[in-house]
């Protein structure tokens, strides 16, 4: 397994600034296109809500991040100090038609997550919220 860590600012410019390093990582790892696609969305959706929500936008925040990436899968884990928020609680599904325009606004991104992801567990810190995702792979050889 192999581990890194980033410390990144909670503004949302950290977003692409973790992404390009995370699609670096992913890539010498040799996750396939989807794989990176589908942790990507989820790290982003994740990163949104922390610094939209969790932290209402402050400037002076920091979310850490560490990511493990095992032969089987990759483990992201997101820690913040914003408000208490568990996104396993949080369940929300499509309408039955499937009509974008149904959807109620927030909730959607959570979805995403719970849907693209194999595994979540979230953990409410003393200060903040530590959540873990992890999603099974296949290498860009294993067609």
């Amino acid at each position: 397994m192999k581990t890194y860590k980033f410390k990144l600012s909670a503004n949302v410019l950290s977003i692409p600034q973790f992404h390009e390093k995370f699609n670096k990582l992913a890539g010498d790892f040799g996750l396939s296109d989807k794989d990176i696609f589908d942790l990507c969305l989820a790290s982003e959706e994740i990163m949104s809500n922390i610094i939209f929500y969790g932290y209402n936008e402050a400037k002076d925040k920091y979310i850490s991040i560490e990511v493990s990436f095992k032969d089987e899968s990759v483990i992201i884990v997101f820690i913040d100090t914003a408000k208490h928020f568990d996104p396993t609680q949080n369940k929300v599904s499509l309408p039955q038609n499937k009509n974008i325009e149904n959807i109620k606004i927030g909730g959607l991104g959570v979805y995403f997550v719970n849907t693209l992801m194999d595994r979540i567990e979230y953990q409410k810190l003393k200060v903040g919220n530590k959540l873990l995702i992890e999603k099974k792979i296949r290498k860009n050889n294993e067609n």
